[in-house]
């Protein structure tokens, strides 16, 4: 509720909820001792309840355009999961409530290895494909108190809750075995993909940065061990 010069004003939630009773609000005011208001004053009362009718559709469909544009703000628009925006707003929670609550759990860096030569070789549209189907199979194999996002380009993030350091590390292991043993069909091709994963823990006491630079460390490290032992994937045409 808002003021102006002392005159209490209506919220625009009141204004949507609440048409009908600010109308009957108005019709008592043009009574007064119990005479019938004439009929000028109900031609403009009419056509007032007509412009409350009106404001009320527009402020409802404002509010859900809002609404829309919020929820957009915090997804990716190509996979349909949170963007980083969302997850460095999560993270902070869900550390905040480790503060509170003594819980722990890990954080996994995932970068896609070679995402570029998969563009190269089958196109934009298949590199779209295999971030989609990044997507879907993380969300499919975490637990629904879990998060996943898509931080950007060829990474992604999974907070893992409710978990000990080692259990986590398991999950994750779990994850990254997925990832890898997972080929996406696009079209006629059968792509082959590769992740490295960063995992680290976290709990009480905790900092985002710290926390997020570790797993970011350990991701690349697992990166630079993978390619300096592990030839590309095959890629094949079905």
């Amino acid at each position: 509720m808002s003021y102006n010069g002392g005159l209490r004003l209506p919220s625009e939630t009141e204004l949507i909820e609440n048409v009908g009773l600010i109308a009957d609000r108005i019709v008592a005011a043009c009574v007064s001792d119990g005479d019938e208001y004439d009929r000028d004053t109900r031609i403009l009362l009419e056509r007032a309840l007509i412009v409350a009718a009106e404001a009320q559709q527009r402020l409802a469909e404002q509010s859900q355009r809002i609404a829309t544009l919020e929820t957009l703000s915090f997804k990716d628009e190509l996979t349909g999961l949170y963007n980083r925006r969302a997850f460095n707003e999560h993270f902070a929670r869900t550390l905040a409530i480790a503060d509170r609550h003594g819980t722990t759990g890990v954080l996994a860096f995932i970068d896609l290895d070679d995402f570029k030569g998969i563009n190269d070789d089958f196109g934009h549209l298949a590199g779209d494909a295999v971030l989609r189907h990044m997507g879907e199979l993380l969300t499919r194999n975490v637990r629904a108190t879990d998060f996943i996002a898509r931080l950007g380009g060829d990474e992604f993030a999974a907070i893992l809750v409710h978990t000990n350091a080692n259990g986590g590390r398991q999950r994750a292991a779990a994850l990254k075995r997925l990832v890898n043993g997972t080929p996406v069909r696009h079209g006629k091709h059968r792509i082959a993909i590769r992740a490295s994963f960063g995992v680290a823990p976290f709990g009480p006491g905790d900092d985002a940065e710290v926390v997020l630079a570790r797993a970011d460390e350990k991701m690349y490290a697992n990166k630079r061990a993978r390619a300096a032992t592990t030839p590309s994937p095959l890629r094949q045409t079905a």
